[in-house]
Order: C-alpha cells, then sequence, then structure tokens
C-alpha cells in the first residue's frame, strides 16, 4: 500500500512540461473544495435561519396542545380546565401548563376591519400579570421590552394586548378603542351564530418575532374571553411548556394517557405541519442541488486521471514488467483520486466550518466596507449616499444566524472522499488492464 501511495503522490508532482496535467490536478481539487466549502457555509446559514423561526414560534405558542375530542363534529370546551391542567402540571416534562381560550373574529376601527385570533389568558387577579411565558413578549410603543412587572398587565375590564405589526398597520396606540366582531354561543363559529360587537381598549403591545401573529393575535384575560364568546368559566384548550422539545410526541402520548382519551393531545410540528415540512425540504432540496459541484469534480477527476494514465503508458508498462500486479496498478490512481479529495474536502470542511461560525462578522464587514467606500465616494461628488444594508429586518430575523452541524459536516466530507475515490476507479481500472508489451512497443 505505501508503495502504490508513494507512487500515486509522485505521479501528482507538477512538472514543468506538464503544465496541463498539473492545471488539472488543481483545478479538480478547487473544485471539491468550492462544492465542500459552498455545501457547508449555505446549509449551515440555513440551519441558523431555521432554528430561529423554529425559536421564534415555540416562544409564541404551546409545545402540546391539549383539547376535548369533538363531538358530532363540534369541539366542546374544557369545563374541569383547573384540575386538568392541575394534573398535566405534575408531569415530570412539564414546565407549564395553561389553560386559555382561542377563538376568531373581527377587529374594526375607523371603518377598517382586518380578521384577527383572539387568544384568551389566565391573568392574576391580584397583580393583573399576564403568565410568565407571556411576559418576555411585552413591549413598549417603540418596539423596547419591559421587564417592570408594573407595565406586564392586562388591567381588568375591557383591555387587550396586541401584536407590533398589527399597531403599526392600525397606527394604535395605548388608549386607543376599537371593536371586536365575534360570534357567540359556541366556541367554534358555525353559519346562522349572531355577531357579538364589543368595544375594548388597547392597553399595551407584545412582539414574538412571528409575523402571522404579530399581525393579527389579540390577548385578553380569560374572564373577558370567556363572556365575549359566551362560554363562561371554560377553556378551549391547555397549552404546556416542557423541558425538551424533540420529545413533544413522546411527553405528549403520556400526558393523554394519563388524563384520559376523552381529550387530544397535538404537537407544535403539527400544529405548524406545513411551515416545518416546507423548511425541511428547501434544505433537503438546497444539499442536493450544491452536491452537483462535487460531482462535477468528481467527473474532473476522472477526466485528469485518464489523461493521467495515457501520459504514464510507459511508466505503466515498466512497473508491470517488474512485477506490478494489476491491483497495485489499480491501488496507484484510486489513491490520486482519494489524495485529491482528501485535500479539497479537508480544506473546505475546515475553512467552510470557520465561514460558517464567523458569517455574521464577515457580512457587517463587508456592509460596513461598502457603505465606508461609497460614502467618501458621493462625497467627492458632493452627493448623499444612503447605508445599504445587507440582512434586511425581514420577519424579524435577526442578524445573519448560522447552525453548525457537526454531524452534517461529517456526513459531507464522507460523501465526498468516496465520490472522488470512486472517481478514480473508471482510469484505475484502464490502467490495471493495459498491457506491459503493448504499453512500450511504439515508446
Amino acid at each position: 500500500m505505501l508503495l502504490e501511495l508513494s507512487i500515486g503522490l509522485r505521479y501528482l508532482r507538477p512538472k514543468k512540461r506538464k503544465g496541463f496535467l498539473s492545471f488539472n490536478f488543481f483545478l479538480s481539487t478547487l473544485i471539491v473544495f468550492l462544492g465542500v466549502y459552498i455545501l457547508i457555509v449555505v446549509i449551515s446559514v440555513m440551519g441558523g435561519f431555521q432554528q430561529q423561526i423554529k425559536d421564534t414560534l415555540l416562544q409564541a405558542d404551546a409545545h402540546i396542545l391539549i383539547r376535548s375530542r369533538p363531538e358530532e363534529n363540534r369541539v366542546r370546551p374544557i369545563k374541569d380546565y383547573r384540575k386538568l391542567a392541575e394534573t398535566i402540571r405534575k408531569h415530570p416534562d412539564v414546565t407549564a401548563a395553561l389553560p386559555f381560550i382561542k377563538g376568531d373574529g373581527l377587529l374594526r376601527r375607523s371603518g377598517y376591519i382586518k380578521p384577527v385570533q383572539i387568544r384568551g389568558v389566565p391573568i392574576d387577579p391580584k397583580t393583573r400579570r399576564v403568565p410568565e411565558s407571556l411576559r418576555p413578549l411585552i413591549i413598549d410603543y417603540f418596539g423596547q421590552k419591559l421587564t417592570l412587572p408594573v407595565r406586564q398587565v392586562i388591567p381588568a375590564g375591557r383591555n387587550i394586548l396586541v401584536g407590533y405589526e398589527f399597531k403599526n398597520e392600525f397606527n394604535l396606540d395605548t388608549g386607543t378603542e376599537v371593536e371586536l366582531i365575534v360570534p357567540q354561543g359556541d366556541i367554534s363559529a358555525r353559519i346562522g351564530l349572531n355577531p357579538v360587537i364589543e368595544n375594548f381598549r388597547v392597553s399595551g403591545f407584545f412582539k414574538t418575532g412571528y409575523y402571522n401573529y404579530d399581525s393579527s393575535l389579540i390577548y385578553l384575560s380569560m374572564e373577558e374571553a370567556g363572556r365575549l364568546y359566551g362560554i363562561g368559566d371554560q377553556a378551549y384548550g391547555i397549552a404546556i411548556q416542557i423541558r425538551d422539545v424533540f420529545q413533544s410526541k413522546k411527553v405528549r402520548d403520556a400526558i393523554v394517557t394519563e388524563i384520559g382519551h376523552q381529550y387530544m393531545g397535538f404537537t407544535v410540528e403539527e400544529l405548524n405541519e406545513n411551515l416545518f415540512t416546507a423548511l425541511q425540504l428547501e434544505k433537503g432540496v438546497m444539499s442536493i442541488l450544491l452536491f452537483l459541484i462535487i460531482i462535477a469534480a468528481a467527473f474532473n477527476i476522472t477526466g485528469s486521471l485518464i489523461w493521467v494514465v495515457m501520459d504514464k503508458r510507459k511508466s505503466i508498462g515498466i512497473l508491470k514488467s517488474m512485477g506490478a500486479s494489476s491491483r497495485s496498478i489499480l491501488m496507484i490512481f484510486v489513491f490520486q483520486g482519494f489524495v485529491i479529495g482528501l485535500i479539497g474536502t479537508a480544506s473546505g470542511a475546515a475553512l467552510g466550518t470557520l465561514t460558517a461560525l464567523k458569517v455574521e462578522k464577515i457580512i457587517a464587514f463587508f456592509e460596513k466596507s461598502i457603505n465606508g467606500v461609497m460614502t467618501f465616494l458621493y462625497q467627492l461628488f458632493q452627493m448623499h449616499w444612503n447605508s445599504i444594508t445587507i440582512i434586511p429586518p425581514i420577519y424579524y430575523v435577526e442578524g445573519f444566524p448560522s447552525l453548525v452541524e457537526p454531524g452534517f459536516i461529517l456526513w459531507v466530507c464522507g460523501i465526498t472522499l468516496a465520490i472522488t475515490t470512486l472517481a478514480g476507479l473508471i482510469p484505475a481500472s484502464q490502467a490495471a488492464k493495459l498491457h506491459p508489451v503493448e504499453t512500450m512497443r511504439y515508446e
């Protein structure tokens, strides 16, 4: 093996009269490097964005939702929700279990109407503070988080909290009065129910970071929600937070078994199945497309090694006449493909991982450099340059998040090494079949 590896490495060394071959080997290594580098950086950044979206969604919603089973195609509210929530809290994996009321409606102000999601949450009767999971989301008019307990409240009476995007769209301020229009008589809206219109006052704002919630969700106390929908002291369901969200299905099944099968449980993945499926599909398709770069590198390696075989016909003949076996000749060229893949993969993985870890600082550097250069050039001509932002604040995705997954990097390196090594099999098998007399006849 050492002899074959030594000869293979010798054939890879550049020679002045073999500049074309040397360039081919350099190009093959470069393509492997670029394929691994781009794949790791792009997938890490995509993973970072997806993880930030998931974290934002999990912060704003429950990990597990418990509801009563439908009867005659109607979802019944939970009457003994306090006892049920207390039973669920005793589960060792549960960190919080909050009853709530949920329904749809319309918000009207100054002739404008918008569909909204209305959610009633339990409010402390003494302090009027919102549940602990909701407190970090409370903000002031300018979008800054509020940490003072006195501000994390929903006052008694007809008061609501609205999302930050909702506030901007309707130009709402604390004290602004709006009308809520809801179907009354059942927690699930059915055709034929009479609409109820009531005035509510905006008492504060929240920002979850998830656009769909911040533009259409409204919080109010459970007492007001029960009165608004006409269901009284009942709950739509129990929202559960657990220690490990990756164990949500297992915990859900255990909880449903304990409380009885008259209740149903839904995990956050099931409640947002379309979103999670789309994110996973996007990541998978992008991985396949970027792997085509590595496939292109494999073809380039095959072509390069074919040229080497043609160029080294005399050397191959001499080696065979000296007793080298066909297997040894085969291994020489297989090792060449392996070495090209190893160099390209190792350098691409190392630099790709480093870039993925520092991508936010790199983007910020380029952003600052571009703005600095353009500002200077514009000032020379007495013009004004508006600073650009490479990462616009879309859907509250802050910065340029990146999630480096060691398992994925190892998988990419392994697959790349396998592909590049196998790329040398075709020219290697051709070299192994050469007859020593035929290879030296015309030399």
